[in-house]
């Protein structure tokens, strides 16, 4: 496991890139490989012995769309952390202390450090100023849009450095309270996960809902409103891992906040994204309808990357099975 903490201003710096920059990124998406998806899915079906693949099937041929291999390779991993706080939502969600968390993280002591180190995966933590004040959404927005678009491109750094699977999770004070008033006002379906925070938090909620619902038809503009920092920056890792065709697993409920972001902002723009383990079916719909793939249902614990790293098993068997089907000593009939 290679663990490295990385502060913002150490990497990427405020670029002021306006959301227009950031908008027009959307425009040019690549889109999976429909062809490699055939391919995966045909050699798996048509495999003899006694392994019924089921649910694996869909699980591979969407892995080897966005990597565009039948074959494709899961071996270097990443998880991701953000982490961030609101103070004047601290008190109010019942996350754990961001630096209690960092150091956790750091020393060993946390179960996503001791799961990367047993799966082989590499670790990035991302302190978002933990010691910058941060404004009261209730009251004001919580970032400027050059703020906020700097966050975003300060998030697309964890895309860097030639991986295969890019993780993505956050950590922090205020961060849920956040998520949770983002999805109010993007998605069509945020009940679930609302009921279940304490009803200090449902009316946190309700006060940000209400305090921004004119910004509502612009997803970028009710980020930077009512988005922590590492909101902002798990929007900037998702759309920069969708520039670069690399498949995504998100983590908890945070990673879907940013996620409801990019699917306002247009049809069709997570489907690199899976979801992580959840034992939550409020998060699981969610996550379906917003496009997020749930190709299995995954039981464990979410959240501060623990939910993705548990479903990395899942996806490393697809690859194997893949491999095992020996699909490179056949013509999947795909340019390339």
């Amino acid at each position: 496991m290679a663990f490295s903490n990385t502060r913002l201003g150490e990497v990427g710096g405020p670029t002021g890139l306006p959301f227009d920059d950031i908008k027009a990124v959307l425009r040019h998406f690549p889109e999976p490989d429909a062809c490699r998806a055939r391919a995966a899915r045909r050699m798996l079906a048509e495999r003899e012995g006694g392994v019924r693949h089921g649910s694996l099937i869909p699980l591979a041929a969407w892995l080897a769309s966005w990597k565009g291999a039948t074959r494709p390779a899961v071996e270097r991993m990443q998880l991701a952390l953000f982490v961030s706080r609101i103070d004047p939502l601290a008190d109010i969600d019942g996350n754990s202390n961001a630096v209690a968390f960092l150091n956790a993280i750091s020393s060993g002591a946390h179960l996503a450090s001791q799961l990367c180190l047993r799966q082989g995966a590499g670790l990035k933590v991302y302190d978002l100023a933990l010691e910058a004040a941060t404004p009261d959404p209730r009251l004001e927005p919580v970032m400027s849009e050059q703020e906020c678009a700097a966050t975003m491109a300060f998030g697309m750094e964890a895309t860097a450095g030639g991986i295969d699977v890019l993780a993505l999770s956050r950590a922090g004070e205020g961060g849920e309270v956040a998520a949770l008033a983002l999805l109010s006002l993007l998605s069509d379906d945020d009940s679930g996960p609302l009921s279940r925070v304490s009803g200090a938090a449902q009316a946190a909620v309700a006060a940000i809902v209400a305090r921004h619902r004119e910004a509502a038809g612009d997803p970028f503009e009710v980020l930077r409103r009512v988005g922590s920092r590492d909101l902002a920056a798990l929007v900037g890792a998702i759309l920069a891992a969708r520039t670069q065709r690399l498949p995504v697993i998100l983590d908890g409920l945070g990673a879907l906040a940013a996620a409801a972001v990019l699917a306002r902002a247009g049809a069709h723009n997570l489907g690199h994204c899976l979801l992580g383990a959840t034992d939550d079916p409020g998060v699981r719909r969610l996550a379906v309808s917003l496009g997020v793939n749930d190709f299995q249902a995954l039981p464990g614990a979410e959240g501060e990357g623990v939910g993705a790293l548990l479903a990395l098993p899942a996806l490393r068997a697809a690859a194997d099975a893949l491999a095992i089907a020996e699909v490179s000593a056949h013509a999947d009939g795909c340019a390339g």
